[in-house]
């Protein structure tokens, strides 16, 4: 589907205004209806999701620390080590993470149960990777702008992914019941926004270049589809996950650098150049990594 949208976009059958705005649709309402309808439905018992959502989180500021050393031994200058370390552990959940999970389970035993955990993390998650990357960007910075953090805080409350999140939970907590024409509507909305992010994320790569030094673009692009899942899997094998649950911890740590780092970048006057040579690099690369986890975890 990545491939068929980078196709698409190659041959001007999408043009960039029609890209665009299938994004915006995926990323404001098809996601978000997706998330809010399997979080509501899901039992208030949160064992699991904490578990997975502890891994996920000891491997992501492991991974931070490790790339800070690499990216010292690599010179990388001050004002792009805040570049290389969002590369590095800020993953794009919504737009690759979250159909390769739903396939992943989809008909599988317990597979329901184990879809309904992932989606529970992503609130908390959507929060790490938001504050994280603003904070990695602005240290990184000669100067702090207090700025930034007023916009941060503005992203957070507006961010449809963890809107959805909340009220999806806040909604399963009272034990209501989702009304059948609603959920309906919310599936139909939300499963047409799977395939979608999947073409959406293959057309933005047309016009993605690599430039600026190329090292550092590999180095970002591996950690992120090397390194994060094999720190994954140690937290996951220190948490006695199950095996679900560490395919789980995985696929999310094995997905991309997210795209939407590269708008952070620009907005802190990080690296441009390593922002978006690291999303090309790691997105190509992680087809061959979340392809080869989920063969190893069958």
């Amino acid at each position: 589907m990545m491939a068929m949208g980078w196709l698409l976009r190659y041959k001007n059958f999408l043009s960039p205004t029609a890209l665009q705005g299938m994004a915006r649709l995926t990323y404001w309402i098809g996601v978000p209806s997706f998330l809010f309808n399997k979080i509501a439905a899901t039992d208030p018992a949160l064992g699991r999701a904490a578990d997975i959502l502890l891994a996920l989180v000891g491997a992501t500021l492991l991974g931070s620390v490790l790339a800070y050393g690499l990216a010292r031994g690599l010179r990388i200058p001050r004002t792009g080590i805040g570049t290389f370390l969002q590369a590095v552990f800020r993953g794009n959940l919504a737009f690759v993470g979250l159909p390769v999970i739903i396939y992943a389970f989809t008909g599988l035993a317990q597979g329901d149960a184990v879809v309904q955990a992932a989606l529970v993390i992503f609130g908390p998650m959507v929060v790490l990777y938001n504050i994280s990357a603003v904070l990695v960007l602005l240290v990184s910075r000669a100067k702090i702008n207090a700025q930034a953090f007023g916009k941060l805080s503005i992203e957070l409350l507006t961010n449809p992914l963890l809107l959805a999140c909340l009220a999806g939970g806040l909604y399963a907590l009272q034990g209501w019941p989702v009304p059948l024409a609603l959920e309906r509507s919310l599936n139909a909305v939300g499963q047409s926004a799977l395939p979608l992010a999947l073409i959406c994320m293959g057309g933005t790569l047309v016009t993605v270049r690599l430039r600026g030094n190329l090292l550092w673009i590999v180095c970002a692009a591996l950690g992120k589809v090397l390194m994060m899942p094999l720190l994954g899997l140690l937290m996951a094998t220190l948490l006695q996950l199950s095996a679900e649950g560490t395919r789980v911890v995985l696929i999310l740590l094995a997905c991309p650098t997210a795209a939407v780092s590269f708008v952070v970048v620009r907005q802190l006057g990080g690296d441009e150049a390593l922002a978006s040579g690291s999303i090309l690099l790691s997105t190509l690369l992680s087809a061959v990594s979340l392809a080869a986890i989920l063969a190893l975890t069958q």
